[in-house]
C-alpha cells in the first residue's frame, strides 16, 4: 500500500491536482493565448518569408515552403526547450545554490528576453519601412550617422512611426523585464511531462527533417537554387535568425585578419615615387564639378522640348563624353571620399565613419598638385561632416574648406542662440551660394596669377529636390507632395517627383555655366573642367526610389565629362569607367604618374586593360550593404549582403535590368562571384592587418584572369 501510496503521491505532484481531478495532457487553457500568439507570429514570418520568395522567383516555391516550415518550427522549438531548460537551472540555483545566484540568472533571464524583444520589434519594423530584418550593418550605420543628421532626416520622413516606436518600445521592454523577471523560475510551456515528452519527440522528428533538408540542399543539382534558399533561410525567415547570423558573420570576418595576400602584387610604401621631370610643363586650373544624384542618362536628354543640360551637353560635345562611367557607391559617404583619393570605400565589412588619425594611406589629387604650385579649395553645398567624410577629405595640401557644417560654424558664433541644448542643426546650403563663394576665391586665384583646383559640389538635386534658382519651373507637374520621404512617396507621382528632379539639375546646370562663362571672361581658358555625379537616383525603377540601395544602373551609373582644350579631344568613351579612375586619368593629362596610392587607373591610356577583361567595383553600405561588378562592360553583379539576395544582368540585352540571370546563367554567376569575393577578401585583408598598411600601398583592383565571358 505504501508503494502505491508514493506513486499517488508522485503523480499528484507532478500533475499539481487532486485525485479526483484528470492528469494534464497539454500545456492548459491558461497558456491558449499565449501559445495562439506565437503561432499567428510563427504563421506571419513563414507567409513573409514565402512571399517574398514568390515575389523574386517563382521557381522552386513548394520546396522553399517546406524548408522554411521545417527551419522555422525547428529553430523556434529549440528556442522554447533553451528557454524553459534555462528557466529551471535558474530555479534549481535559487533553491540549491545561493538566492543571489539565483537573483542574477533572473536578470540575466529578464535581459536577454528584454534584449530578443528589442531585436524582433524594431526587425518587424524595419521589414516594413526598408524591406530587410535588423542586421549589424544597419545597426551600425545608425550608430556612425545619428550624430551626422541622421536623426533630423528621421524625424522629418518618419516622424509618428518613429514617435510611436519610441513610445512603445521603453513601456513594452518595462513590462517584458518584469514579467520576465517574476516568471523567470516558473516557466513551463509545455505542461506535464507527457505532454513534454511528445514536444521532445516533435522536436527529434523536426531535427530529423532538417538534418534531410540539408542534405537534398547541398545535392541540388542547380546551384544558383542552392544559394538562393540557404540565403533565404538564413536572412529572410526569422528577424532573430537573421541578427544572431549576422553577429556570426561579423565574427567570422576576422578571418580577414589571418589571410595572406600576394605581396608579390603589392607596391611597397618604402621604394621611393617621383614623377617624370617633364610633368607638369603646363599648370592648367583644374575644375571638378560634383553634382548630387547625377544621373548616366542626363546628358543628351531632352524632356518637354528642353535640354536638360544644355551647359554640360556643350562641355560634352567639346571634351570627353564617359557613357559607361559609375560610381563607386550609391551614396555620398562612401562615394565622395572615393574620387578625390581614387580609392575604392571598402575599408569595413560594416560602416565605420572617418576619423582625422586613420592609419590607412591615402593620397588625394590635391596633395599630388600642391608641391607644383597649386591653391586648393573644397567647396561644397553638402554636409561633409556625415560619417566624417571633412576627416578624410581634409589635409594639409587643402587651403580651404567650405560646407554646410563649417558656414554653420560660423554662424553659430555669430548668432549663438542658434544651439539647442548641445545641438545644432545643419542643413544642405543652397548652391547659389556655393556657386558665389567658388566663384569668389576663383576670382582671388586667377588675381593672383596662381593655378588653382577646386571641387564645387552642388546639391540642390538631393531630395526633396528644391532649386536654389528662381522660377525653377521648366518641367511640369512638379513638386514633392507633404509627407514624402526619402526612401518613399506615392509610385503614381513619380514623374512628378521626377520633374522636380530635373528642375533642380536644370537650375544646377544653370550655376555651372555661370562659373564656366566666368573663367573665360576672366582669361582663364586654359582649365580643365571635370563633371561628375556622386552617385544617381532612381525613380522606382527597379522599384526602388532615390539612393542608397542596390547598384542599379539608375543609382551608380552617373554622367561623366572631362574637358580642357589641348588636354582631351573630342570623343564618346564606352570603356567602362569607375568615377575612381577620374584623378588618374586627369593626372596623366598633365604627364604626371599614377601615385600608387591610387586604385584607379587612366582610361585613356592605349596600355590600359582589355575590355574583356576589365572590372570595376561597387559597395553599399546605406539602405542595404551590398558589393557588386562590372564585368566585361556589360555583365553586372552583385550581392545583397543582408538579405543573401544574388543578382546578374547582361546590360547589352537588359538595360533596365529586369531579368536576373543569376539562375539561368549560373556559370557566369559563379566565376563573377568569385572575382567580387577574390576582390573584397583583399580589401579587408589589406585595411584589417596593419603588416600590410603599414607596409605596402592599397592592393590594385583585380581583372578577370578568364577570358570565356561571353
Amino acid at each position: 500500500m505504501s508503494l502505491v501510496a508514493s506513486f499517488r503521491s508522485r503523480i499528484r505532484s507532478l500533475s499539481g491536482r487532486k485525485d479526483d481531478e484528470l492528469i494534464d495532457k497539454g500545456p492548459g487553457r491558461e497558456r491558449l493565448p499565449g501559445f495562439a500568439a506565437l503561432f499567428f507570429l510563427f504563421a506571419g514570418e513563414l507567409g513573409c518569408s514565402l512571399w517574398d520568395w514568390q515575389r523574386v522567383s517563382r521557381n522552386g516555391f513548394f520546396l522553399a515552403a517546406f524548408y522554411s516550415f521545417t527551419f522555422l518550427a525547428f529553430f523556434w522549438i529549440s528556442l522554447l526547450f533553451a528557454a524553459e531548460r534555462f528557466s529551471r537551472l535558474v530555479a534549481w540555483l535559487e533553491r540549491k545554490v545561493n538566492p543571489l545566484t539565483g537573483l542574477a540568472g533572473k536578470i540575466l533571464a529578464a535581459v536577454l528576453v528584454s534584449l530578443v524583444w528589442n531585436i524582433v520589434v524594431v526587425s518587424l519594423v524595419m521589414r516594413y519601412a526598408l524591406g530587410c530584418y535588423l542586421n549589424l550593418s544597419l545597426l551600425r550605420f545608425a550608430c556612425v550617422n545619428m550624430s551626422h543628421g541622421l536623426f533630423e532626416h528621421m524625424v522629418e520622413s518618419q516622424r509618428w512611426m518613429l514617435v510611436a516606436l519610441l513610445i512603445f518600445l521603453p513601456v513594452s521592454t518595462a513590462w517584458v523585464f518584469y514579467r520576465t523577471f517574476r516568471t523567470a523560475t516558473q516557466l513551463n510551456l509545455l505542461g506535464s511531462p507527457r505532454f513534454g515528452r511528445q514536444f521532445f519527440y516533435g522536436w527529434l522528428v523536426l531535427f530529423v527533417g532538417i538534418t534531410l533538408c540539408l542534405v537534398m540542399i547541398n545535392k541540388a543539382e542547380a546551384k544558383a537554387f542552392r544559394v538562393r534558399i540557404v540565403n533565404h533561410l538564413s536572412f529572410k525567415l526569422d528577424p532573430l535568425l537573421n541578427f544572431s547570423l549576422s553577429c556570426y558573420d561579423f565574427y567570422r570576418q576576422s578571418k580577414y585578419e589571418n589571410t595572406l595576400l600576394e605581396e608579390s602584387g603589392l607596391t611597397p610604401r618604402s621604394v621611393a615615387f617621383s614623377q617624370p621631370s617633364t610633368a607638369m610643363a603646363q599648370k592648367p586650373n583644374i575644375v571638378f564639378f560634383q553634382i548630387e544624384s547625377f544621373r548616366g542618362d542626363l546628358i543628351g536628354q531632352v524632356r518637354q522640348g528642353n535640354e536638360v543640360v544644355p551647359n554640360l551637353n556643350r562641355l560634352a560635345r567639346k571634351g570627353a563624353w564617359f557613357t559607361k562611367g559609375y560610381s563607386a557607391a550609391t551614396h555620398t559617404s562612401l562615394s565622395n571620399p572615393s574620387i578625390p583619393s581614387s580609392l575604392y570605400p571598402l575599408r569595413k565589412d560594416l560602416l565605420v565613419a572617418y576619423k582625422a588619425d586613420d592609419p590607412w594611406p591615402k593620397t588625394l589629387i590635391y596633395d599630388v598638385l600642391k608641391p607644383y604650385g597649386y591653391a586648393t579649395a573644397y567647396i561644397a553645398s553638402d554636409i561633409e561632416s556625415w560619417c566624417g567624410m571633412d576627416n578624410f577629405l581634409i589635409t594639409p595640401a587643402l587651403d580651404l574648406m567650405i560646407d554646410a557644417t563649417s558656414r554653420k560654424r560660423q554662424e553659430v558664433l555669430v548668432h549663438p542662440e542658434l544651439v539647442r541644448g548641445d545641438r545644432v542643426t545643419v542643413r544642405i546650403v543652397p548652391d547659389r551660394l556655393t556657386t558665389e563663394s567658388a566663384i569668389a576665391w576663383m576670382d582671388s586665384r586667377i588675381k593672383e596669377k596662381r593655378p588653382f583646383f577646386i571641387t564645387v559640389s552642388l546639391s540642390d538635386s538631393h531630395f526633396p529636390y528644391k532649386s536654389s534658382i528662381n522660377d525653377a519651373n521648366w518641367f511640369q507637374p512638379a513638386g514633392v507632395p507633404a509627407g514624402s520621404t526619402f526612401n518613399e512617396y506615392p509610385r503614381a507621382i513619380k514623374e512628378q517627383v521626377r520633374n522636380s528632379y530635373l528642375n533642380a539639375i536644370h537650375g544646377i546646370d544653370i550655376l555651372i555655366g555661370q562659373m564656366i562663362d566666368f573663367l573665360h571672361r576672366s582669361g582663364a581658358d586654359d582649365t580643365i573642367f571635370v563633371v561628375f555625379g556622386d552617385h544617381g537616383e532612381s525613380f522606382y525603377e527597379n522599384d526602388l526610389p532615390s539612393h542608397a540601395n542596390l547598384p542599379y544602373d539608375p543609382s551608380a551609373h552617373t554622367g561623366l565629362i572631362m574637358c580642357g582644350k589641348n588636354y582631351f579631344e573630342p570623343r564618346t568613351e564606352d570603356y567602362p569607367t569607375s568615377l575612381v579612375d577620374v584623378v588618374p586619368t586627369v593626372l596623366a593629362r598633365l604627364g604626371l604618374r599614377p601615385h600608387p596610392n591610387f586604385q584607379g587607373i587612366d582610361v585613356l591610356s592605349p596600355t590600359r586593360p582589355p575590355l574583356e577583361r576589365r572590372c570595376i567595383y561597387f559597395h553599399v553600405d546605406g539602405l542595404v550593404n551590398a558589393d557588386g561588378l562590372l564585368a566585361a562592360g556589360h555583365w553586372k553583379y552583385f550581392e545583397d549582403n543582408g538579405k543573401g539576395d544574388r543578382y546578374l544582368y547582361d546590360l547589352a540585352r537588359d538595360v533596365t535590368e529586369e531579368n536576373n540571370l543569376v539562375e539561368s546563367q549560373s556559370e557566369i554567376a559563379e566565376l563573377l562571384s568569385s572575382q567580387l569575393n577574390a576582390w573584397r577578401t583583399a580589401q579587408l585583408t589589406y585595411y584589417r592587418s596593419a603588416r600590410y598598411y603599414t607596409r605596402f600601398f592599397p592592393p590594385p583592383p583585380q581583372m578577370l584572369n578568364d577570358k570565356g565571358l561571353p
